[in-house]
């Protein structure tokens, strides 16, 4: 985000899941929210099967990402 006006459009960010494989995970909420210069990025699931650490990335143009974060697991389903 920017002083720009075209930067403050309400579609200025999407999320994109692209699984190499069915995730064993149930997402059941997702939120994006502006925090200062950065986006906050909250989400809930209902069960983890196998999951230590989700990666989040970033990208300007939806094809190039890079890393933003690593967030561990909750480990709140099956997993030991």
């Amino acid at each position: 985000m920017t002083t720009n006006a075209f930067s403050k459009a309400t579609n200025w960010f999407s999320v994109i899941f692209r699984p190499l494989a069915i995730l064993p995970v149930t997402i059941s909420s997702l939120k994006a929210t502006l925090k200062e210069a950065d986006i906050l990025v909250e989400w809930k699931v209902e069960n983890e099967l196998n999951i230590s650490k989700y990666e989040v990335e970033k990208s300007a143009d939806g094809i190039n990402f890079s890393k933003a974060a690593i967030v561990p697991a909750t480990n709140n389903g099956n997993q030991p």
